[in-house]
């Protein structure tokens, strides 16, 4: 009976109590897709870093990480045996690695980190070879008197081995975000070739007579934007013996991931290639990259590791990463203290709203105390009516926000073109897929109803410190 009353004073105002039951319903739908985007940022940014930068596992000399000096090499043949037979071991890479300096024609040069790799493996360990880019050539697969190596978008135009041109397969792309009247402008420039990105820019902002948005930036550039394949590198750096080794390579492919800094420094030759000009060893190595099934395989594969090589250093990617982690175990705390956040303010206003409700509702309450209800009754109707109103809002919030999450969980909100580069310079995508977890649901479904409950204790209190004589007289 208690229950059924109490529903029932939830809505005898249903202006006032839609307004709180919309606040809770917009504030948990805010913190929960807010929560939602932070979980799914950073699980992509685990998972690139696992699949494209650090593997679950990584072997090295114990000096090598000091300065990363090309004599810090090891034997590897038995490792990879070892390894091999771990569970859950699904790839290995090995990998020979220098620093060194990379020159173009048209640059001066700029350091970068070369990995010496077997293009098989990696395929198996890392997602490079499927980031290629669309009309940027192959993974190693092209022919070439010169050896081939592969480097990223961001390299290429920092090397100067890009050109921008507007030629009709740009404006067919330009057609399906930008302004009409802006193509036709833009159409002044067809087929005009600008070997720098900032001529392009000032001349396209010159043809349209505006200056253009970063949006606006980032579509002009990216149609525009076409990759001279086939360019020559010319990469230096000191050897094993200490002489100066200089070699030319032809790009057999350029790849863009959703880590700029990552894409900056690191270019991919062959192994045996680079053994070759450096003076390694065959079964030498710098690094061992080993990929595992899952978080729990990896752990298990580290340990035995560790164990059975003491003389080297044996890290998972959270030590190679410490940042990432400390994110990742940190997420959940961040989105609990913001919903208990949300729902503190969401409070305030249900106590607002329900000493109203009391307030009005006097000579009804002084009328049931004297007619026999107790005040643990009067208690318990009060409270139920704030928890009814915050459970309503709550509940609303929650399958809403949850829908929110489901549907753009699969399409991805693309930020790529107002904060891509931001994003990535940091390591994350400007294409995030929402994800929440069960758990949150269940957490945050508890702290509704603990808001509820807290909120209705001073108004309850109010309600039956009422002397039923006085109430019944009083006139509202």
């Amino acid at each position: 009976m208690i229950f059924n009353i109490s529903w029932k004073n939830v809505w005898r105002n249903k202006t006032r109590s839609l307004v709180v039951v919309i606040a809770v319903t917009l504030g948990l739908i805010g913190g929960v897709f807010s929560g939602a985007i932070m979980v799914g940022m950073v699980k992509q940014r685990v998972y690139t870093a696992i699949n494209n930068e650090v593997s679950h596992i990584q072997i090295h000399h114990p000096d090598y990480f000091a300065n990363k000096e090309i004599q810090y090499t090891f034997p590897f043949h038995e490792i990879v045996d070892f390894a091999e037979q771990q569970d859950g071991v699904r790839s290995i890479a090995v990998r020979s690695k220098v620093m060194a300096m990379a020159n173009t024609s048209g640059n001066a040069g700029t350091g970068i980190m070369v990995y010496g790799i077997n293009p098989e493996q990696e395929k198996a360990t890392t997602k490079i070879y499927n980031l290629i880019l669309e009309d940027a050539g192959t993974y190693f697969d092209s022919e070439s008197k010169l050896p081939s190596v592969v480097i990223s978008q961001k390299l290429a135009k920092k090397l100067n081995v890009v050109n921008f041109k507007l030629t009709d397969k740009s404006f067919e792309i330009l057609e399906k975000h930008e302004k009409p009247e802006f193509i036709e402008k833009a159409r002044k420039l067809k087929d005009v070739l600008f070997r720098r990105e900032k001529d392009f820019i000032h001349a396209l902002e010159d043809s349209l007579q505006v200056k253009l948005s970063q949006k606006q930036l980032y579509n002009f550039t990216n149609a525009a934007l076409e990759y001279k394949l086939r360019s020559k590198i010319v990469i230096s750096f000191v050897g094993t013996h200490g002489d100066l080794v200089q070699s030319a390579f032809r790009i057999s492919g350029i790849y863009k991931t959703t880590n700029s800094m990552f894409d900056e420094m690191n270019v991919f030759i062959k192994k045996s290639e680079l053994d070759a000009l450096a003076g390694i060893e065959a079964n030498q190595s710098h690094e061992i990259a080993i990929l595992c099934n899952d978080f729990k395989s990896s752990a298990n594969a580290y340990k035995e590791l560790k164990a059975k090589f003491p003389g080297l250093s044996v890290q998972e990617w959270s030590d190679l990463q410490p940042d990432l982690k400390m994110t990742t175990e940190y997420m959940n705390v961040y989105f609990y203290i913001l919903t208990i956040f949300i729902l503190l303010a969401l409070g305030f206003g249900i106590v607002n709203t329900m000493l109203m409700a009391i307030l009005e509702r006097i000579k009804e309450l002084g009328m049931l105390m004297a007619v026999g209800m107790n005040k643990v009754r009067v208690f318990k109707m009060i409270m139920l009516e704030s928890v009814f109103l915050t459970i309503t809002g709550g509940i609303t919030g929650i399958i809403i926000s949850t829908f929110l999450v489901l549907i753009l969980g699969n399409t991805g909100i693309d930020l790529r073109a107002l904060y891509g580069d931001g994003l990535e310079a940091v390591g994350y995508s400007a294409l995030i897929y929402p994800e929440i977890s069960l758990k949150y649901l269940i957490g945050t479904t508890i702290l509704v109803i603990l808001t509820g409950i807290v909120a209705a204790i001073y108004p309850a209190r109010k309600a039956v410190k009422l002397n039923p004589a006085e109430a019944v007289r009083t006139d509202n």
